[in-house]
């Protein structure tokens, strides 16, 4: 657990050793799906020597849907970021989200969430990259999905997922743009963006 000072900290000094500037935009989590993915990672079971992935109430960690993510080609960017972010969801009502499966990767220490893909979650997919390719050096990377945990125990990874259910369809008021950290991760969100549907809300 941290407090605000701590995490403050935390970040400046994350923020200061990492080589480029990593963004990640993001589809925001309501908050029912928020509790559920705290509960999930504080459930995992770390070792010792393993750089733990915590999502969990007053972490440094930011829960998110990972739609782009890449690295800031100039850092006097950021503003433009942001108009373009807010343009792009403006053109969206709203985006639903369903999600489909939990999946451990090959090398047996990342638990990823996965969405059921649809025509309006993809269609914002690709206006993101389309309008913000000029700004970010987009990766290349794997479909919509929430990072949950990380660790080096595979066993218990396979006992967790089996324990759970995935969490209930939601519908997402918007976008965010976060810094990210060198797994990843959003450390911070930087802005954030509403779609149609939420605009005066």
């Amino acid at each position: 657990m941290f407090g605000s000072s701590d995490k403050s900290q935390r970040l400046k000094i994350l923020k200061k050793n990492l080589p480029e500037i990593k963004i990640n935009v993001f589809l925001r989590l309501n908050k029912k799906t928020t509790v559920w993915v705290n509960n999930f990672s504080s459930k995992v079971v770390f070792t010792k020597d393993n750089q733990e992935i915590v999502f969990a109430k007053n972490s440094l960690l930011v829960p998110h849907i990972s739609l782009i993510k890449g690295f800031l080609n100039n850092g006097n960017d950021l503003s433009k970021i942001k108009k373009i972010v807010k343009n792009v969801a403006s053109q969206f009502k709203k985006i639903s989200v369903d999600f489909s499966k939990l999946v451990i990767t090959e090398d047996n220490k990342w638990i990823m969430l996965y969405l059921e893909n649809n025509q309006e979650l993809q269609k914002l997919i690709e206006s993101l990259k389309t309008e913000l390719k000029s700004y970010i050096t987009i990766k290349a990377y794997d479909a919509p999905h929430i990072t949950l945990a990380k660790s080096n125990d595979f066993s218990k990874l396979e006992t967790l997922i089996k324990s759970y259910n995935l969490p209930s369809k939601f519908v997402s008021s918007g976008i965010g743009v976060g810094l990210c950290g060198n797994a990843g991760v959003v450390l911070k969100v930087l802005y954030k963006a509403n779609f149609e549907s939420y605009e005066n809300k």
